[in-house]
């Protein structure tokens, strides 16, 4: 029978007495010196990836152990539902993408939603919607930015604003002490014409 195995599956080991032997309480069913079947699993390993966004569209990232491991393709969906090619897929609009294992090692896991149970469909992951961006020259001009990058350009932004507020305000300082002392400088001209 099966003493080991590397793919999820159910398998069977089957075990007899030697020669002269008998079961001390063999199961029901099975004679003294009979063969007893022992069946034993291995369940397949349980995926949960985090979607990450480059180029424009989403890509699902797997712990690295998994690495070399797992294959996965992925199925574009537009907001009717229908299956959309990768490549046409149209700036501005909005899809639906999942991830579907492939390959000889596909049985030997299944996807985890969010909630911690296997999806639906265990060899593909639930859906995530994204709006898709490109570049304009055909190719995928990463449209979507990270929580990470938009917090970066938040800070950029009040940094910049601080800083040109503060520019903006030396030359209006500058300028007032310049038409003050220009004032002083024709009144002072002013007073001496009139002497």
């Amino acid at each position: 029978g099966d003493v080991s195995g590397t793919n999820a599956g159910t398998y069977t080991l089957t075990v007899t007495p030697k020669d002269g032997a008998e079961w001390e309480n063999p199961p029901q069913g099975v004679d003294p010196d009979g063969a007893i079947a022992i069946e034993w699993h291995i369940l397949p390993a349980q995926l949960r990836g985090e979607w990450e966004t480059a180029d424009g569209k989403p890509t699902l990232k797997l712990p690295t152990e998994y690495d070399g491991k797992v294959e996965i393709e992925y199925e574009y969906r537009d907001a009717a539902g229908n299956v959309v090619a990768e490549d046409a897929l149209q700036a501005g609009q909005t899809y639906s993408v999942v991830a579907k294992l492939k390959g000889d090692s596909a049985g030997n896991y299944v996807f985890i939603a969010d909630d911690g149970q296997v999806t639906e469909t265990p060899t593909q992951s639930a859906p995530y919607e994204f709006d898709f961006a490109t570049d304009g020259n055909g190719g995928n001009g990463g449209g979507m930015m990270s929580a990470q990058d938009v917090d970066w350009f938040k800070r950029i932004f009040i940094i910049m604003t601080v800083l040109m507020g503060g520019m903006l305000l030396v030359q209006i300082m500058i300028w007032l002490a310049v038409c003050m002392r220009r004032r002083d400088r024709r009144d002072k001209r002013q007073k001496r014409a009139d002497e």
